[in-house]
């Protein structure tokens, strides 16, 4: 598969046009652009952060359509938990709504907890309807069953 470098003019705003440098893949026809994201101040991420309640923490993160970009789980119950995710504006009903991921996170062996680092997606997963999740303590897509109260702490990090 033979790669070349090429350019595109793009207006970036009203009559302000510049070149684009592009890599340009042969095999698939595609052009990717060769930039470089530089995070500010404005325009990051949001976050959703919980400490899980005696439920299955069923919550929407948001109503409209989105992109997820990532997680961060701590774990101190003696129970593995499941986080579901769900593409929908409202709460979920876990055991019912269609779910578009699952991650599972390990019961705890010590008081130390379990921690998973933080899975970030650099172009995130699109969520067509909306964002929402939930917490459960079976791996089955029909388990409702409820977490332990205080036992672990979730961030959400979504567009």
């Amino acid at each position: 598969m033979a790669e070349t470098l090429t350019s595109k003019t793009t207006e970036f705003s009203a009559g302000v046009t510049g070149a684009i440098p592009l890599h340009s893949d042969s095999g698939t026809g595609y052009l990717y652009p060769l930039v470089q994201l530089i995070p500010t101040e404005l325009g990051g991420l949001s976050t959703n952060s919980i400490i899980g309640a005696a439920t299955n923490n069923a919550t929407v993160v948001k109503a409209t359509p989105g992109q997820l970009y990532g997680f961060d789980l701590f774990n101190l119950d003696q129970t593995p938990i499941y986080l579901k995710f769900y593409d929908v504006a409202t709460t979920p009903t876990p055991g019912t709504t269609t779910i578009k991921l699952r991650f599972g996170v390990s019961a705890v062996a010590s008081a130390l907890g379990t921690h998973r680092p933080p899975s970030i997606w650099a172009h995130g997963v699109t969520f067509a309807t909306g964002i929402a999740f939930a917490m459960v303590t079976g791996i089955t897509d029909a388990d409702n069953t409820a977490v332990a109260a205080s036992e672990f702490l979730l961030n959400v990090y979504y567009k």
